[in-house]
């Protein structure tokens, strides 16, 4: 089996990993965006695991404030999905005083931090993992097509419209926001509360719906016909 079989058979059971333990977890949107985001990391690196990544890259990368980084990498951390050696004080340019994550799974272990030497220039070698990235991006991307429950265009046109205002990284975090919003619609139907008609997939991707957070049901409000999210992000 070759490299990108295998890359691609991992990401699959670590995002499966993340669902089975989000069972007893029930881990928030900005712990999924974090875990995510940090899958991402590593499979631009090859799958580098372990790997270092600093407060302030992850902020940049997930709009995720800094306090709210520390508490769900500690969630995180507690329910062995990732593993973290926090940085040192210094110089945040110097790669040494960085945090150090790990994907927690057992097939990381032993995973080579660097590719085999093929003899290929730097030119030849890139184009083909760029594509490989771009495909890996695209089936992710289907796969949360296919579920989302709202009218839809094809693949290829809501993926060209996905593409053109968010890097490919950002489809990581599509589907865990997706069954966020579908969980806290089912129970809010439970309790016979208004539900909205779902947009049409590309007003949700154009209104960056994966970033938003909900009221507790227990708290629901509703206004203009549509739950009322929580935005925690700083910007």
């Amino acid at each position: 089996m070759s490299n990108t079989a295998n890359n691609k058979l991992n990401y699959i059971q670590l995002v499966n990993k993340f669902w089975n333990v989000n069972m007893e977890y029930n881990f928030t949107g900005n712990e999924a965006k974090l875990y995510f985001y940090l899958l991402h990391v590593s499979n631009s690196l090859g799958w580098k695991n372990p790997f270092r990544n600093s407060l302030r890259q992850i902020l940049n990368g997930t709009g995720i404030s800094t306090n709210s980084i520390k508490t769900a990498q500690k969630r995180l951390a507690e329910s062995g999905l990732i593993s973290i050696k926090v940085g040192s004080a210094g110089n945040r340019f110097d790669y040494k005083n960085k945090t150090e994550y790990r994907i927690g799974v057992s097939i990381f272990d032993t995973a080579t931090d660097t590719a085999p030497d093929t003899g290929k220039t730097t030119a030849e070698a890139t184009a083909p993992d760029t594509i490989n990235k771009l495909n890996e991006t695209k089936q992710i991307f289907e796969d949360f097509r296919k579920l989302y429950p709202g009218d839809k265009r094809g693949l290829e046109t809501e993926f060209k419209n996905f593409l053109k205002k968010n890097k490919p990284g950002i489809a990581n975090l599509l589907l865990p926001a997706l069954h966020k919003e579908i969980e806290h619609r089912n129970k809010a139907q439970l309790k016979n509360m208004f539900v909205p008609g779902w947009k049409h997939l590309s007003t949700w991707i154009n209104k960056k719906c994966w970033e938003q957070e909900f009221q507790p049901i227990n708290g629901y409000t509703q206004a203009n016909d549509s739950f009322e999210p929580i935005d925690t992000m700083e910007r």
